[in-house]
């Protein structure tokens, strides 16, 4: 089982948060600050390193720690993500990206653009073994792609793919100072420094805790964010979803909303600051 926490004050690496308190449904459907949710995957998270995703649960694990370039609307339409806005020339084959100035890691250092240079040369780097992301960004020309200032990029392509935009959705932007050191497919798939909604505190694997026989246990800070949850456990289990729902908190499985079993499932918005 992977357990990850998101509390909202601020705690040592290694105090575990407290449970958060329950809260009555809303009666009028709309969203409420705090709570906790508890999702299901079937699958181990095996690192959280965005480039070596390998499962769409990594990549659900990855959101919450992560912001992409670009959003997807519900009518997976881009929309601004880490980038606030973006100018498409040479008929498709530049792309110019203009990030949000006030995005910072989880860190405290601000999101640059020279960041996401160093995220795409993993991404295209064979030893990085990029599988979910690697071949929407086969043509990038990397020699012509170029940090213009702090919070502009220029990413240039040898030649155009009418679906590019979208694929920016995949690109989670990583801190040059911290992951570019050591080993980069070894060293950082129990540690995350991004720059989504979340931060997170503590991953332990192998923990017994709550009846469990394996454990991954994670704690989140939200940080100064309203709107958003207190908590957040990803429990890894049996694949047989009857199982799931024999657990008190189980509130999502894959992405099925089950209903936690006070009535208070909450949602919330994901900003960058």
């Amino acid at each position: 089982m992977l357990c990850l926490g998101c509390d909202r004050s601020e705690r040592p690496a290694d105090t575990p948060a407290a449970a958060a308190p329950k809260r009555p449904p809303v009666a009028d459907g709309r969203p409420q600050d705090g709570g906790t949710l508890i999702r299901r995957f079937e699958s181990e998270v095996s690192s959280l390193n965005p480039v070596l995703n390998s499962t769409i649960y990594e990549r659900q694990v990855d959101e919450y720690l992560y912001t992409p370039l670009v959003h997807l609307d519900q009518d997976l339409q881009p929309i601004p993500g880490l980038a606030d806005s973006w100018d498409i020339e040479e008929g498709g084959k530049l792309y110019r990206f203009h990030l949000n100035k006030k995005a910072t890691f989880s860190d405290g250092t601000p999101v640059k653009a020279s960041d996401l240079l160093f995220t795409l040369r993993k991404v295209v780097d064979p030893a990085s073994e990029a599988v979910q992301t690697a071949s929407a960004f086969e043509y990038l020309d990397i020699a012509r792609t170029r940090a213009v200032d702090d919070h502009t990029i220029e990413i240039a392509f040898r030649q155009p793919l009418a679906s590019q935009l979208i694929r920016f959705h995949d690109i989670l932007v990583l801190p040059e100072h911290v992951y570019s050191k050591g080993d980069f497919r070894k060293d950082y798939n129990d540690i995350a420094v991004g720059s989504g909604p979340y931060r997170l505190i503590k991953r332990e694997r192998g923990k017994e805790t709550s009846g469990s026989p394996h454990e991954v246990v994670a704690s989140w800070d939200r940080g100064q964010i309203d709107n958003l949850l207190d908590q957040v456990v990803a429990a890894i289990d049996d694949p047989d979803v009857s199982y799931a729902v024999h657990i008190d908190h189980i509130d999502v499985s894959g992405d099925t909303i089950l209903g936690d079993k006070s009535g208070d499932v909450v949602h919330g918005d994901k900003h960058v600051y």
